[in-house]
């Protein structure tokens, strides 16, 4: 029997030599590069405050706790590469074992994003993960320099879209339709002119 029992644990082990490694497979693995290099991979780098962490989940993917994401928004301060507005929204999946990155609902961040494709939303929006170099910290890499301020404003599409009136319109209305009713009024008056003069006796000298 414990010639038995001593054959089952070294099967055990073998076994357990064969599965482990192809599991530790799965989990994220990603290169440690400088700073320098995660910027040169990104679309966008910037530092600021999250200031809200909402769950959202990709329509059509079922309950599947490997699509959960988190939409980061963050209060930019300094922008190091790309078009980054002052509120800015981030996405990242949360599943740490498929290098997703989960992060604080509050705290300064550094983001190294890369431009989302889902078409969720107007306006730019960045997805971030493990890999991308993305972390909390409460400064910026010396080589990166003071950076620029992010754009102040969303992009006028939104408020096109919203049917929000141009800044212009309402100054340009009344000189158009001022201009409309003088081409009106002048072309009444050229009419007018035209058919006295087509009257019988129109112009003739009184005998």
């Amino acid at each position: 029997m414990r010639r038995v029992a001593r054959v089952g644990m070294v099967l055990a082990v073998l076994f357990a030599g064969v599965v482990l490694p192809g599991s530790a497979a799965q989990a994220c693995r990603c290169a440690v590069l400088e700073p320098e290099a995660f910027a040169a991979e990104a679309d966008a780098v910037f530092y600021g405050v999250i200031v809200d962490r909402t769950p959202t989940r990709p329509e059509g993917q079922g309950n599947s706790s490997d699509m959960t994401r988190e939409t980061y928004t963050i209060d930019v301060e300094q922008v190091f590469k790309g078009e980054v507005y002052a509120e800015q929204s981030v996405l990242a999946g949360s599943n740490r074992s498929t290098c997703g990155i989960d992060l604080p609902a509050s705290g300064t961040v550094l983001v190294y994003g890369t431009r989302a494709t889902d078409g969720e939303g107007l306006g730019l929006r960045y997805a971030t993960s493990q890999c991308s170099g993305t972390q909390m910290t409460g400064s910026v890499p010396a080589a990166f320099g003071e950076g620029d301020p992010p754009i102040a404003t969303k992009p006028a599409l939104e408020g096109q879209l919203t049917g929000a009136p141009h800044e212009n319109d309402a100054g340009a209305s009344p000189i158009v339709v001022g201009g409309v009713a003088l081409l009106l009024l002048a072309g009444l008056g050229a009419l007018g002119v035209v058919m006295w003069r087509r009257r019988p006796g129109a112009g003739a000298g009184t005998p």
